[in-house]
């Protein structure tokens, strides 16, 4: 089966931290115990919009078959990791959007810990092209 096309999404907010201006390291915490809650003198402003953009993953053999045993660990920067393992039954394609404005790092490794005998990882500086990456593992 041929995989999807990725393509490019848009929606959420980037982070944006209190007092406005500061960084996540100088930020302050504001509770907020309720709906409907004001703070008077709190003004929150919300981060830019975030553009995201497609990324599909595939990993497999030489010979075209899917590496049944892949973890796959997508990290960026000021942005959480995802992990997930391939393939799956259907699509042997993972596929997920990703902020478009990060640099992304993608990593595989074996399920079942065995080693790989080489690193495979690839890195994406932030932009809007879709990214589609194909690993090839040789044993």
């Amino acid at each position: 089966m041929e995989p999807q096309r990725p393509s490019e999404v848009s929606s959420n907010w980037d982070s944006a931290y209190y007092p406005l201006g500061s960084t996540r390291e100088k930020a302050q915490a504001i509770e907020i115990t309720g709906p409907g809650q004001q703070v008077k003198g709190l003004v929150i402003v919300p981060g830019p919009p975030i553009t995201y953009r497609r990324l599909a993953i595939r990993v497999r053999f030489p010979d075209g078959k899917p590496m049944t045993t892949a973890r796959v660990r997508i990290t960026g920067n000021n942005w959480e990791e995802i992990v997930f393992y391939l393939p799956t039954q259907k699509q042997p394609w993972g596929q997920f959007p990703v902020p478009a404005n990060r640099k992304i790092r993608v990593e595989v490794t074996d399920s079942w810990k065995r080693d790989l005998k080489r690193e495979y990882a690839a890195e994406f500086d932030a932009g809007t092209t879709a990214i589609e990456k194909d690993f090839v593992i040789k044993p």
